[in-house]
């Protein structure tokens, strides 16, 4: 019991740290759920991105050279699918488009949970 009081803990310090890091792209009262460095594909080009999931719900990604907003992707329950294809690949299908992304620096099952627990998939 007591570990998991200090996991808690952990845990919500590493939340307040990147609501910190990140309060620029966040609006007021929004805070960050999960974060990690991802690939992100499309066509012929891969492009390193910092994934930022939070808990308004929303889904952003910047460039983790420059800190800027490069996009979002929309996270409307309804509207939204999420596909593991291994351990590090997942797929965001919205109704506009199809995101195929790579977890780099953490696993596509960890994204997964975190998306669960914000977003009613």
């Amino acid at each position: 019991e007591k570990e998991k009081q200090k996991e808690k803990e952990k845990k919500d310090k590493q939340r307040k740290e990147a609501t910190e890091k990140w309060k620029q792209h966040l609006n007021g009262g929004e805070q960050v759920v999960h974060y990690g460095l991802i690939e992100k594909k499309r066509g012929m080009s891969t492009k390193k991105r910092m994934l930022i999931l939070t808990d308004s719900p929303r889904l952003i990604y910047t460039d983790p050279k420059k800190d800027t907003i490069m996009g979002t992707i929309p996270c409307e329950a309804k509207d939204m699918s999420l596909e593991i294809k291994n351990p590090k690949e997942f797929i965001i299908n919205t109704p506009n488009r199809k995101w195929l992304l790579t977890a780099i620096e953490s696993s596509s099952s960890e994204w997964e949970s975190k998306l669960k627990e914000v977003i009613n998939l």
